[in-house]
C-alpha cells in the first residue's frame, strides 16, 4: 500500500499519477539491463535522427552485453518485429547522451550493414528492442546463403543457327557470326528473367563486340520466356586482327542496382585473318645497285578488301630486264609483303657512273599485270687483276720500278673502289724493296725506291726477278705475277786502293779492313785509287772526283783526286789508338776503308807509380817506386836500355839514402825501396829520378801516424764542466784522434765509445761510433741527467787490432736547479671526508724545485684540482678541474684551496694537484676521501613497482600489493644514507581518496611495521587480506611513512604507492594487464621527456657560450683596434695567424737589431747560488751614462757575485785565485743606502731644481733578474753616486751640497767624474771612449717597441683561442639543433605523443582519476634516478674546451639506458663560477 504525504503532513488519496512517474524513473535510473562496453567515440551528432533534440550528444562503443551474451562490432543480427525482417552486420552500437567509459543503459541503437551486401549495399539503423535474442549465428548465415543462391551466377551462350564463334577460333574476313541467344542461370541452375528479393528488378543482356580498343557494335536484349535472350547475325567483318564478344547481365534500372552486385558476364576473344592475294605491286628501288652486289626486291599483295595478304602455296617471281642477268641467292620470304633477297645482277655498264634498265617482275598464281621498275647499276666490286700491257717489264739496275695494273669487277668493268691498295713484291734477289699503289678509277700505278742487284750470277748481263701483285688485305681477289728483267747499272760500284811498295816504283792493293803499320807520329803516303762499275769496268775519275771523301781529312785537292792519288795519312801518338780510315763517293754509297796501327817509337822519357802517395810519419817500409822508360808520346818500351838500374839516380831533400834500393823487377820496370826521410814534418815531399839527364819528379806526402791519444775538442780535462740536471753540455762532445807525435790523426772507422761513472745517464745515450774520415766522432751537444755530484767521462778508442786506447777523463759537476720543479707538495687541513653539498677540507699547495725549497715565481692559474670518483675511469670526462686557487702571503710559494664545494655524490673520490706550465707539468699522488651523504629527506624506493590491482580472493597472487620491495632514505642530492645512524621504521597504512570500505593488510596488524636499517628497508611481500570489505573499481594508497628515533627533527614525506582493488578475479585480471601497459608508457614518457629535457639544456648551455664568447671577442676586439692593430686583420683565425706572422717577423727584427752588449764571459749557467759578474746583473739604456758607469766601475765590472761564501770560495778555487768574487752574505746590509731617500739638495738648497738634472746612478739601472739582490750589491758598489749633466753643473752642485751636508761622487753624462773628496780632472777622472773599453761595459736593454710587439701578441693570442672558441660553440649549437630537427627525433615525439593518447585511453579504462594521473606522474623517482627538483646549483659552467656535443651525445646514450637524470644530476654537482667557487680550468693532464 503505497501513500504520499505532503510536507504539511496531510496524505494524498490520488497516487496513480506518482505511481506512473516513480515506475518510469525506476526504469530509467535502475532498469538498466544493457552493458555498453569500450567506448569508441563521445559527443557526436547525428542528422539521420529525425527529432532534432535526439540528434546530439551520441556515444558510440565497439560491443554490448545484453542478457549475458555479448554482441560486438562484426558480429551478425537479425531483427524482429520489422517489416520487413533484416539480417546484417553490426557496424556500431549507439547511446544517447554523454557518458565517459563504459556505462549501462536500458536501451540504445544498432548501426546493421544489410547482408547480403552485394544485393542490398545498405546501412540501417534498430533499436536494440528489434534484436532477436533468440536466433543463432549459424542460422542467420544460412538465410544469408540461400538468399544469395538466387542471386544470378552465369551466362549460357547457343548459336542455334550455326556461324559459331569459340576461344582463340580464327574467322575469314568476311564471315558473318550468329546469331546469338543467351540464358541468366542463377546459383541453382534456373534461368532468370529478374532479380530475386524485394526489388525484383529486371534483367537484361547487352552484347558488344570490339577490334582493337574500339566498339564495332553493341546491342541490348530483352527477356523472352520463349527464346530467352536474342541477338541477330553480325554480318561481314573486314577489319584484321584481335576480336572480342563480350556478354554482359545487366540491370535495366541502374540506379536502383546495387554498387556491390556483380552480374555475370561471358566474352568471346577471336581473330579475323585475310583472304586469298588477288593483286600485288613492285616498293620502289633506292638504286644504284652494283654489279654483283646482292640486294633485295619486295612486293606488296592484297587481297579483294585491300587487305595484305599472302603469296599462295607455290608460286614464285619471276624477274627479267635486257642486257642483265639475274640470280637469287637468298631465296624469297613468303608473307604478307614478299622479299626476294639476295638478288644479283651482271651486265657490262657503259660508264663509271652506271647505266638504267627496265625491270620486269610477274606472279604466275595472281591474275595481274606484270609491274616494271627502273633499275641502274654501276661497277661492281673488284673482283680481278690485269697488268698493262702485258709481258716481261725491263728495268735498269738502282733505277725504280714502273708498271701499271687494272683493277676489274665480275663483268670485266673498271672498279670505282678508291679504298684498294696494291702490293708488289719482288723476289730473285736480296734487299729488292716492296711496292705500294693506291687504286684510283680502277687503276693503279706502281713507282717508288730503286731496284738494286748487289751480285749478278756468273757473267749474265741481266737478271730475272719475278714479281707478285695483290691487293692488301682482300684474300677474295687472286694475285698476280709478271716477270722483271733487271740490266746492270753503269754508275761506279767499287773503290780500288792501292799503296807503294817502299823503295820501290811498284803498287800493291789493300784488302778491305786490312791493318797498315806505322811508327807513331809519322805521316803514311804513297796511296792511290781507282773507281769500277757494276760490270767491273774503271770509271772515268774526272767524273766523280767532286763526290771522293777521306775520312782523317777535310781538305783535299782536286788535281790530285783526278790523278788518282790520296792524301797522306797522320798515324796516332798511343800505341793504344787503332786509326779507322775511309773512301767513298759522297751520295753513291761507294766506300772502302781500313785501319793504321801505329808501333812504338825511342826512349824520350822516365815515368814513375808508387803504392802509396801518402806516407805515414816514420811509416815507409811498404814505400816502392816503379820506374818505366817511355818515348816522345808516352808510349812504354818493351824494354829497358842496357845498364838502367845501374845509371838510375835518386834524390830528395831529407832523404835518408843509406837504406835507398834499385833493382829490375821486369825486362820494361825498375823498382826503388828503402826510401826515408830524416825529420817528422808533415807535408809534400818531392823526390828527383835521374837517367842520362832525362829527370822525372815524384811527389809524395807525409800524413799523421797511428791513433795512440783520444782527445775531446772543445773542453780541456783539467777544468771542470759544471750544469744542471738535464740541462744540455755547453758544447758537443766530439773526440779527436792523435798519434804519438801530437798530430791529428785522420783515420777513418775507429771505434770510440764513452767510459762513464755510474748515477748519471746521456740523453740521448751515446753508443759506440766509428770514426769519419777526419778522425773524429761527433756525440752532440748531450743533456746529462742525474743526482748531485761529481762524474766523469772516459773516451776509448777500438782499433782494427782491437788494441784499445784511453784518453784523459773529463769531469762534469751536476747541481740542483731551483727553477726545475719536480715535486707538488700537498697540506690537507682537517680530516680526509665531508659531507655532500658542503666544502672539501681546505688544502695548501707547494711546489718544490729541484733543490728541495718551495718555488716563490709559481702562478696561480698553473695550478688546478682534479676530483673524480675513486672507481671511475682515469680519462678527462672523468675528472672535475678547479683553478686558480688562492695565493698567499707575497712570493711565499704557497696556495690555498679554500672552500671547494664538495661533490653532491656520495662515495669515494680522488683528489690530485695538476701543475702545468711551460717548462714542467706534475701530477700530486692521489689523496682519497669520503663523501658522506647529506641530511636525509624523502623516501623512495630501489626501482618504481608497478601499480598493482589486486582482489580479496583466496588466492595469494590475486592479493599481491608488492614484492621484494627497497624502500631508501635518500638526501636532497639523491644519495643513500647509509650511515649507521639512519635506522628506525618504516609503517605501511592503506588509505582512500573517497569515504568507501578501505581494504586491510593480511596478518593481524591494521598498520604493519618494517626494520630500516642503514638507510634501507626490505619488504618480502604485502598481499590484501583474503574477503576484506572493499568497494570494486576503486583506487587506493598503499602509504609508507618513517620513523627515525635519531633524527627527530626531521620531517620525512611519506611515499604513496597506488592500487586498484577489484570483486572480480576476471575483471582483476584486464585490469592488470591493462595496469603493466600503463606502467610501460608511463616509463617510456619518462624516458623521452628526460632526454629532450637533457637535449634542451646542452642547447642552452650552447647558446650561453655563444653569448660569453661574443662579449668576449667584441671586448678584445675594441682593445686592438685601440692599439692600432688593422680591423681587416681580425677578421678571421687566419688573418689574425697571418698578422702575427708580422708581428713576429718585426720582433725579431728589433731583437737582432745591433744594440750595446757586454762581451765578457758569463760564469755560472744556471746555478742557484751564482748570480753572475757585475756587468751582466744591470742594463743602461743611454750609452753615456753606461760609458760613464762602467768606466766608474771598471774594476768591478769582472766580479762574480755568489749567495754564499761558501760558492765564493768554490769559484775562487776552481779559477786558481784569478776570479773576483763577492759573497753576499758577507755584505754589512745596515751601511747601505736607502733607495727611495731624496738627493741631497733637497734639504739644503733654495731651488727646488737645480741645473743639470742630478739623479742617483742607481735609479739609472735596470735590473733582467733578482732585483732584490742586485739593490744589494750596486747599492753597496755605487752608494749615493749622482750623475748630472756637465761639469759645470756638477762643481756649482757641489758647491750648494757642501755649504750643509756631505757631497758624493759625481758623474757627469760628458764621462768626467768628481770624487767624493772634490777632486776632479786629468785622466784618471776622464772616462775613455766605449770602444777602448773591451767590452766591458752595460749592455743595452731591448727597445720599449720590443716589449709592446710582445704585449700585443699576447693580447692577439688571447683573441684568436676566443675566436676559435667562439666558432666552436656555434658549430656544435648548430649541430645540436640540426640533431633535434632529424626525422629520428621528429618519430620520438610522435611516439612521445601516440603514447601520450594511449596513456590516457588506459587511463580512463581502469577509471583513475586526473588527479591521481597527475601525482602518479610526479611521483618521487625511483632510486636508479636523480630527483626531478632542481639542484641548489642550477648554473653549470661547462669546461671551455670540452665539447659540448660529446656531453649531448653521453647524455643520450645514458638516457636510452634509463640513467639520464643519474648523468644530469652529476653535471649539476658540477662547482658554478661564482666569487665563492673558483673557476675550472679547460683541460686535464
Amino acid at each position: 500500500m503505497y501513500s504520499v504525504v505532503t510536507p504539511d503532513g496531510r496524505p494524498i488519496r490520488d497516487i496513480r499519477k506518482h505511481f506512473h512517474q516513480w515506475l518510469r524513473d525506476c526504469h530509467e535510473n535502475f532498469d538498466k539491463e544493457v552493458q555498453f562496453v569500450d567506448q569508441m567515440e563521445t559527443d557526436i551528432r547525428r542528422d539521420d535522427v529525425e527529432i532534432k533534440r535526439r540528434q546530439h550528444p551520441w556515444c558510440v562503443y565497439q560491443k554490448i552485453e545484453l542478457d549475458g551474451k555479448i554482441y560486438q562490432t562484426g558480429d551478425l543480427v537479425r531483427t524482429c518485429r520489422t517489416n520487413p525482417i533484416v539480417c546484417g552486420r553490426v557496424i556500431k552500437f549507439w547511446l544517447y547522451g554523454r557518458h565517459d567509459g563504459d556505462t549501462f543503459a536500458n536501451t540504445g541503437e544498432m548501426e546493421l550493414q544489410q547482408e547480403p551486401a552485394v544485393l542490398y549495399n545498405d546501412v540501417k539503423f534498430y533499436p536494440l528492442t528489434k534484436l532477436d535474442r533468440l536466433m543463432e549465428e549459424e542460422e542467420i548465415i544460412r538465410i544469408i546463403k540461400e538468399e544469395e543462391s538466387r542471386l544470378p551466377k552465369k551466362l549460357e551462350v547457343n548459336f542455334p543457327e550455326g556461324n559459331e564463334v569459340k576461344e582463340k577460333t580464327k574467322l575469314v574476313c568476311g564471315k558473318p557470326v550468329g546469331p546469338v541467344q543467351v540464358q541468366v542461370l542463377n546459383g541453382k541452375g534456373e534461368s532468370i528473367g529478374r532479380l530475386p528479393g524485394v526489388l525484383g528488378k529486371k534483367l537484361s543482356v547487352e552484347q558488344t563486340v570490339m577490334c582493337g580498343g574500339k566498339e564495332i557494335c553493341q546491342h541490348v536484349g530483352e527477356y523472352s520466356s520463349k527464346w530467352f535472350y536474342w541477338f541477330r547475325m553480325i554480318g561481314e567483318l573486314r577489319n584484321l586482327g584481335a576480336h572480342s564478344m563480350k556478354l554482359q547481365a545487366v540491370v535495366l534500372d541502374t540506379e536502383k542496382q546495387p554498387s556491390s552486385l556483380r552480374l555475370p558476364s561471358v566474352t568471346i576473344n577471336f581473330t579475323v585473318t585475310e583472304g586469298p592475294a588477288t593483286a600485288f605491286k613492285i616498293a620502289p628501288l633506292e638504286g644504284p645497285y652494283k654489279v654483283g652486289d646482292p640486294f633485295q626486291l619486295q612486293l606488296e599483295l592484297f587481297d579483294k578488301f585491300n587487305n595484305p595478304a599472302r603469296l599462295p602455296p607455290g608460286s614464285e617471281p619471276q624477274l627479267s630486264a635486257a642486257g642483265v642477268s639475274f640470280a637469287v641467292k637468298d631465296g624469297v620470304t613468303k608473307s604478307n609483303m614478299v622479299t626476294i633477297r639476295g638478288v644479283v645482277a651482271t651486265a657490262k655498264v657503259n660508264s663509271s657512273s652506271g647505266q638504267t634498265f627496265k625491270l620486269k617482275v610477274t606472279v604466275s598464281t595472281v591474275q595481274h599485270e606484270p609491274e616494271d621498275t627502273s633499275l641502274r647499276l654501276i661497277p661492281g666490286l673488284p673482283h680481278s687483276l690485269e697488268c698493262v700491257p702485258a709481258g716481261p717489264v725491263n728495268v735498269e739496275n738502282r733505277t725504280p720500278l714502273q708498271l701499271t695494273v687494272h683493277v676489274k669487277d665480275i663483268s670485266g668493268n673498271l672498279t670505282t673502289d678508291s679504298q684498294l691498295t696494291l702490293v708488289c713484291k719482288l723476289s730473285g734477289a736480296d734487299s729488292l724493296p716492296i711496292y705500294r699503289a693506291t687504286c684510283n678509277s680502277g687503276i693503279a700505278l706502281f713507282t717508288g725506291e730503286d731496284i738494286v742487284v748487289k751480285q749478278f750470277s756468273g757473267r749474265k748481263v741481266t737478271c730475272s726477278l719475278q714479281a707478285k701483285i695483290s691487293v692488301l688485305g682482300n684474300d677474295q681477289i687472286s694475285p698476280i705475277e709478271e716477270k722483271i728483267l733487271v740490266t746492270p747499272s753503269l754508275s761506279p760500284s767499287k773503290i780500288i786502293i792501292y799503296r807503294l811498295i817502299e823503295g820501290s816504283t811498284m803498287r800493291k792493293q789493300l784488302n778491305s779492313e786490312q791493318e797498315v803499320s806505322a811508327p807513331v807520329g809519322t805521316t803514311i803516303e804513297g796511296l792511290s785509287f781507282a773507281v769500277l762499275d757494276e760490270a767491273g769496268k774503271e770509271v772515268d775519275v774526272k767524273l766523280v772526283a767532286s763526290s771522293v771523301k777521306v775520312n782523317w781529312t777535310n781538305k783535299l785537292n782536286l788535281e790530285s783526286i783526278r790523278a788518282c792519288l790520296l792524301p797522306g795519312i797522320p798515324v796516332p801518338s798511343s800505341v793504344s789508338e787503332m786509326k779507322y780510315c775511309e773512301v767513298s763517293l759522297s751520295g753513291m754509297g761507294v766506300e772502302y776503308s781500313f785501319q793504321v796501327k801505329p808501333t812504338v817509337g825511342g826512349f824520350k822519357a822516365l815515368k814513375w807509380m808508387s803504392t802509396h802517395r801518402q806516407v805515414r810519419v816514420k811509416q815507409t817500409e811498404n814505400l816502392v817506386i816503379t820506374i818505366q822508360c817511355t818515348d816522345a808520346f808516352g808510349n812504354l818500351l818493351p824494354k829497358l836500355p842496357p845498364g838502367f838500374t845501374e845509371k838510375l839516380k835518386v834524390t830528395g831533400s831529407d832523404l835518408d839514402s843509406q837504406e835507398l834500393k834499385i833493382a829490375a823487377s821486369a825486362e820494361d820496370t825498375a823498382e826503388v825501396s828503402g826510401i826515408g826521410f830524416k825529420k817528422v814534418d808533415l807535408g809534400l815531399r818531392e823526390l828527383a829520378v835521374e837517367y842520362q839527364g832525362i829527370k822525372a819528379y815524384v811527389t809524395l806526402e807525409v800524413i799523421a801516424g797511428s791513433p795512440s791519444q783520444v782527445k775531446f775538442l772543445h773542453y780541456e780535462p783539467q777544468e771542470p764542466i759544471y750544469v744542471y740536471n738535464e740541462s744540455r753540455l755547453p758544447a758537443p762532445l766530439v773526440v779527436q784522434l792523435y798519434d804519438r807525435f801530437g798530430n791529428v790523426s785522420p783515420e777513418a772507422n775507429v771505434k770510440i765509445a764513452l767510459g762513464k761513472t755510474s748515477g748519471f745517464k746521456f740523453e740521448p745515450p751515446t753508443h759506440q761510433q766509428k770514426t769519419n774520415e777526419e778522425g773524429q766522432v761527433d756525440f752532440g751537444q748531450l743533456t746529462v741527467s742525474g743526482s748531485k755530484g761529481e762524474y766523469t767521462i772516459t773516451p776509448r778508442a777500438t782499433m782494427s787490432t782491437n788494441q784499445q786506447v784511453y784518453g784523459e777523463s773529463l769531469h762534469i759537476h751536476i747541481q740542483p736547479d731551483s727553477s726545475k720543479a719536480v715535486e707538488i707538495k700537498v697540506t690537507f687541513c682537517g680530516v680526509m671526508n665531508c659531507v655532500a653539498g658542503t666544502h672539501l677540507p681546505d688544502s695548501e699547495v707547494s711546489i718544490i724545485a729541484e733543490d728541495l725549497h718551495v718555488m716563490t715565481n709559481v702562478m696561480a692559474p698553473h695550478i688546478a684540482m682534479g676530483i673524480k670518483e675513486s672507481l671511475a675511469e682515469d680519462i678527462p670526462e672523468n675528472v672535475q678541474l678547479i683553478s686558480p686557487p688562492e695565493a698567499g702571503a707575497a712570493d711565499s710559494g704557497v696556495f690555498y684551496f679554500r672552500n671547494v664545494p664538495s661533490p653532491e655524490r656520495s662515495g669515494q673520490y680522488s683528489i690530485m694537484i695538476n701543475y702545468i706550465s711551460a717548462e714542467a707539468r706534475l701530477i700530486s699522488p692521489m689523496y682519497a676521501i669520503e663523501v658522506e651523504p647529506a641530511i636525509p629527506c624523502r623516501l623512495v624506493p630501489h626501482s618504481q613497482p608497478p601499480t598493482a590491482t589486486v582482489s580479496n580472493q583466496a588466492r595469494a597472487t590475486n592479493r599481491q600489493l608488492v614484492k621484494n620491495l627497497q624502500l631508501q632514505l635518500r638526501d636532497v642530492f639523491n644519495n643513500i644514507c647509509s650511515q649507521d645512524a639512519v635506522k628506525g621504521a618504516v609503517t605501511v597504512t592503506v588509505m582512500s581518496t573517497r569515504n568507501v570500505a578501505t581494504p586491510r593488510l593480511a596478518g593481524n596488524a591494521v598498520s604493519p611495521t618494517f626494520s630500516l636499517v642503514k638507510g634501507v628497508c626490505v619488504i618480502k611481500e604485502l598481499l590484501v587480506k583474503e574477503n576484506c570489505p572493499g568497494q570494486d573499481g576503486e583506487q587506493y594508497l598503499l602509504r609508507f611513512e618513517v620513523d627515525l628515533p635519531g633524527f627527530p627533527a626531521i620531517r620525512i614525506p611519506p611515499f604513496d604507492f597506488q592500487f586498484l582493488f577489484y570483486d572480480d578475479v576476471k575483471k582483476q585480471r584486464e585490469m592488470a594487464q591493462l595496469t603493466r601497459q600503463r606502467d610501460q608508457l608511463s616509463e617510456f614518457l619518462r624516458t623521452c621527456s628526460t632526454m629532450f629535457q637533457s637535449s634542451q639544456q646542452i642547447i642552452n648551455e650552447y647558446e650561453s657560450k655563444v653569448r660569453e664568447y661574443a662579449v668576449q671577442e667584441q671586448r678584445m676586439k675594441q682593445e686592438l683596434r685601440r692599439s692600432n692593430v688593422p680591423p681587416d686583420c681580425l677578421v678571421s683565425a687566419d688573418a689574425v695567424d697571418i698578422f702575427i706572422g708580422k708581428c713576429t717577423v718585426e720582433k725579431e727584427k728589433l731583437a737582432q737589431a745591433p744594440r750595446r752588449q757586454c762581451l765578457l764571459p758569463a760564469v755560472g749557467g744556471h746555478d742557484p747560488e751564482i748570480l753572475g759578474k757585475i756587468a751582466h746583473l744591470a742594463q743602461v739604456v743611454e750609452d753615456d751614462i753606461a760609458r760613464v758607469l762602467s768606466w766608474h766601475m771598471a774594476s768591478d765590472m769582472d766580479c762574480v757575485v755568489t749567495m754564499t761564501t761558501g760558492k765564493a770560495k768554490e769559484v775562487y778555487r776552481q779559477s786558481h785565485g784569478n776570479q773576483q768574487v763577492l759573497p753576499l752574505d758577507g755584505i754589512y746590509r745596515r751601511n747601505l743606502p736607502d733607495w727611495n731617500r731624496p738627493l741631497p739638495h733637497v734639504k739644503g738648497m733654495s731651488r727646488a731644481s737645480p741645473p743639470g738634472n742630478p739623479v742617483y746612478a742607481r735609479d739609472l739601472l735596470l735590473f733582467p733578474r733578482d732585483p732584490d739582490n742586485c739593490k744589494i750589491v750596486f747599492g753597496m758598489l755605487l752608494g749615493e753616486t749622482i750623475i748630472i749633466d756637465s761639469l759645470d753643473d756638477a762643481t756649482a752642485y757641489r758647491q750648494e751640497v757642501v755649504k750643509y751636508t756631505h757631497c758624493p761622487t759625481i758623474l757627469t753624462r760628458a764621462g768626467d767624474r768628481i770624487r767624493s773628496n772634490g777632486k776632479f780632472g786629468g785622466l784618471q777622472n776622464r772616462a775613455p771612449p766605449l770602444d777602448r773599453m773591451r767590452g766591458a761595459v752595460f749592455s743595452a736593454p731591448l727597445p720599449h717597441a720590443y716589449s709592446a710587439i710582445c704585449q700585443q701578441m699576447e693580447r692577439l693570442q688571447a683573441y684568436r683561442q676566443v675566436l676559435m672558441k667562439h666558432d666552436t660553440a656555434k658549430r656544435e649549437l648548430h649541430g645540436q639543433k640540426e640533431r633535434m630537427d632529424t626525422a629520428e627525433m621528429a618519430s620520438k615525439r610522435e611516439d612521445m605523443r601516440k603514447a601520450e593518447e594511449k596513456l590516457k585511453e588506459i587511463e580512463i579504462q581502469l577509471g583513475i582519476r586526473s588527479s591521481d594521473s597527475h601525482r602518479q606522474q610526479h611521483r618521487p623517482s625511483p632510486a636508479g634516478q636523480a630527483s626531478a627538483a632542481p639542484s641548489r646549483r642550477s648554473q653549470t659552467v661547462h669546461q671551455d674546451n670540452e665539447p659540448l656535443a660529446k656531453r649531448m651525445r653521453s647524455s643520450a646514450a645514458r638516457v636510452a639506458d634509463n640513467h639520464a637524470q643519474e648523468d644530469l644530476g652529476r653535471r649539476r654537482s658540477r662547482p658554478t663560477s661564482s666569487a665563492e667557487t673558483p673557476k675550472k680550468r679547460s683541460r686535464y693532464s
